[in-house]
């Protein structure tokens, strides 16, 4: 399998490369172009549209995209191929960098219409393509949908099919998505074959409720502050204060519940929330609300875990809690440590929650 310094050599002959392999029917890119065509015809019906694409590559499928008026954003591991894609779409959003170890800060801080990856995914791990999908889901419009085109099949079974007739051609670096297996954590997911050895995965934005971890600078950064404006909560106008007043730290976050486009709910993550810095706790989830008429569906849990994540994924073993309830925050697996006084001069319970 090629890293990034192979693929900046093999850049400038790849489309050629791929066409060969497309033309005569052969393993890896057999079906290729009806992948590409099919993402087209489908990203196609809604003018307009906002894409991403992971590992763009030379652009030949978001090139004619941009071509017809959609708005690009893209990530792709090769700096030439990233050259290459630049020539032929002067505006549009492009960024170096490899998606297995992350996405780009600006990539992170859209909502997209369409996310699309077209024989990219197979550089990635089992595990790294199921924790990026999640990621991206996360990424999409309500009513979003992510597109994968790649080496694929319905099962393993498909698999060993193809790679004993593809005899010494066989790749077995790459590791090729089965649809029977991804399923499993994505019941939405639908795959259809575009050859022996091609295939579609589509998985649609879940029709639930949503969590969105966001910073300032993300597109719901406004519409999240306008809805804590809004609460009958005094603390809510608060908050919005803050978020519109540029107080927040580039590490700390809003966290969000939706459902449909409607809000639900919000929490923050922050350094020290009411607790005097001197104290020497942090950091701290704060804010955390739920509107009345959605209570009791465990949003705020869904909220509190998607901050204990993206607190982990920064570095920190533990988080803390300030509040009055009695009973409720136990059931998160915090534990209540002590009582202190806050800034405003109150005094408040401590919970903390290990995150090893």
């Amino acid at each position: 399998m090629l890293d990034s310094r192979g693929f900046d050599l093999w850049a400038d002959g790849y489309d050629a490369a791929v066409g060969l392999s497309d033309e005569d029917g052969s393993y890896p890119f057999a079906g290729y172009r009806k992948v590409l065509g099919e993402i087209y015809s489908i990203i196609m019906q809604k003018p307009g549209s906002k894409v991403l694409d992971l590992g763009f590559g030379t652009a030949a499928l978001t090139s004619k995209l941009y071509e017809a008026g959609h708005e690009i954003y893209g990530q792709d591991f090769s700096a030439r191929m990233t050259e290459i894609a630049r020539e032929k779409m002067p505006d549009a959003h492009l960024f170096e960098g490899d998606m297995a170890e992350g996405l780009a800060e600006e990539i992170l801080a859209n909502r997209y219409d369409f996310i699309v990856a077209t024989y990219s995914f197979h550089h990635l791990t089992d595990e790294r393509k199921v924790s990026l999908i999640k990621e991206l889901l996360g990424l999409l419009k309500d009513d979003g949908t992510i597109l994968i085109g790649d080496v694929a099949f319905e099962n393993r079974s498909e698999m060993e099919a193809c790679r004993i007739g593809a005899g010494d051609e066989w790749d077995g670096d790459e590791i090729y998505i089965t649809a029977e297996e991804l399923r499993k954590e994505f019941p939405q997911l639908t795959f259809e074959s575009m050859s022996f050895c091609a295939g579609l995965v589509t998985i649609k934005a879940p029709d639930d409720i949503r969590i969105d971890v966001i910073g300032e600078g993300d597109e719901l950064w406004e519409d999240a502050a306008a809805y804590a404006q809004s609460v009958p909560w005094s603390a809510g106008p608060y908050l919005a204060n803050m978020m519109r007043t540029g107080r927040f730290k580039s590490w700390e976050r809003v966290i969000t519940a939706r459902r449909k486009g409607e809000y639900l709910g919000f929490c923050n993550f922050t350094e020290y929330d009411e607790m005097p810095a001197e104290n020497g706790f942090s950091p701290f989830i704060g804010f955390v609300f739920v509107d009345e008429e959605h209570r009791g569906r465990r949003i705020s849990q869904k909220m509190i875990d998607a901050a204990c994540q993206y607190a982990r994924s920064i570095g920190y073993s533990a988080i803390y809690l300030m509040s009055s309830e009695h009973g409720l925050y136990e059931k998160y697996g915090f534990e209540k440590t002590g009582e202190y006084r806050t800034v405003f001069g109150t005094v408040d319970q401590l919970f903390r929650k290990s995150l090893i």
